[in-house]
């Protein structure tokens, strides 16, 4: 009687299925993990408003969805939170404009290029009027926001 041998070729196929089943669960894991964001479009300008007078970067990036925290991108946020600290600005939430699906796709995709394994899924996309009141000066500035798992961010893509 011969003792058959399993086939390497068998054996590849099944530790790449293993590999992909234990991605795709890391995956999830990932996405429901979300951390920072706010419960409402006006918390999230309220802790913007806060993080940008203290100076606080930490606090800032707990306002963005965790995809968009590169390497660089703390960088970039440590150097120049700096710039805007101490100027008491006062925000307020003018409007909000949900934008298109189309529009949420092309996001999706970015965030799948910028982190393939945990990016999130955003569920709605919002562009927001927020009135900035510096000293006796007023100003308006539209921000992007982000619905995702039921929580809003901010987008902040300046640094890639």
């Amino acid at each position: 009687m011969k003792k058959g041998k399993l086939n390497p070729v068998f054996i590849i196929i099944a530790c790449f299925f293993i590999f992909l089943r234990c991605l795709d669960l890391m995956s999830a894991t990932g996405r429901l993990l979300q951390t920072g964001g706010r419960a409402s479009i006006e918390e999230l300008v309220e802790g913007y408003q806060d993080a940008i007078n203290a100076g606080d970067a930490k606090a800032y990036l707990k306002l963005i969805p965790r995809s968009e925290r590169t390497r660089e991108e703390k960088q970039h946020i440590k150097e120049k939170i700096d710039e805007y600290s101490g100027n008491d600005y006062e925000m307020k939430v003018e409007s909000t404009d949900t934008r298109t699906f189309k529009s949420i796709i092309s996001d999706n995709a970015k965030f799948v290029l910028l982190d393939p394994v945990f990016c999130p899924i955003i569920s709605e996309k919002d562009s927001v009027k927020v009135s900035i009141k510096k000293g006796d000066e007023y100003y308006y500035e539209m921000i992007t926001v982000y619905k995702i798992y039921g929580k809003y961010y901010l987008d902040d893509m300046d640094v890639y």
